[in-house]
């Protein structure tokens, strides 16, 4: 007990003096937040076994599943249930969210003309949204940054042609 404690004190000293955490503390608390999203996930889907049609315990369970726990496949199965099965046809908010995280999903796979499309859905869900114009700028962005060549190359870029009803007018 003696060891812990004194492990403890030297830790609250080093917080205090605003040193970085330890590398042991980093991995402690990663595993312990693991841990966390891991069981969160878990309880999600008992409950969904419970009530398959809780559409937010479903979504709240994708939404770990990609942003935490790296599981894109498997938050994407679960968002596009909410979509086509669970959610109803009156609930523009929720399919509003499940569209947005459909894009986010297709943007950190690198997939940009998949999540253009998505921001698209959401745009028709809600043209107010700035957070679909900007997930179609950048896009577009990071498509023209595929697109520059390389400085050794002597063969010039292709200009992006932008798509009708997405460009100024």
């Amino acid at each position: 007990n003696k060891v812990l404690e004194e492990a403890a004190r030297k830790e609250k000293l080093a917080r205090d003096r605003k040193d970085p955490p330890s590398k042991e503390t980093l991995e402690r608390e990663g595993k312990e937040r693991s841990y966390a999203y891991e069981s969160a996930a878990y309880l999600f889907k008992q409950a969904l076994e419970l009530d398959p049609s809780l559409s937010s315990a479903r979504l709240s369970r994708a939404i770990i599943l990609y942003e935490q726990l790296g599981r894109h496949r498997e938050a994407e199965t679960e968002i596009k249930l909410v979509l086509n099965r669970y959610a109803p046809d009156d609930a523009k908010y929720l399919k509003l969210l499940a569209t947005q995280h459909l894009a986010k999903m297709a943007e950190l796979e690198g997939d940009w003309k998949r999540a253009e499309s998505r921001w698209v859905e959401v745009i028709r869900f809600d043209p107010t949204s700035y957070d679909a114009y900007v997930g179609i700028g950048d896009g577009f962005f990071e498509r023209a940054l595929g697109l520059v060549s390389p400085v050794t190359s002597n063969v010039p870029a292709k200009p992006l042609t932008v798509p009708a009803g997405h460009g100024e007018g």
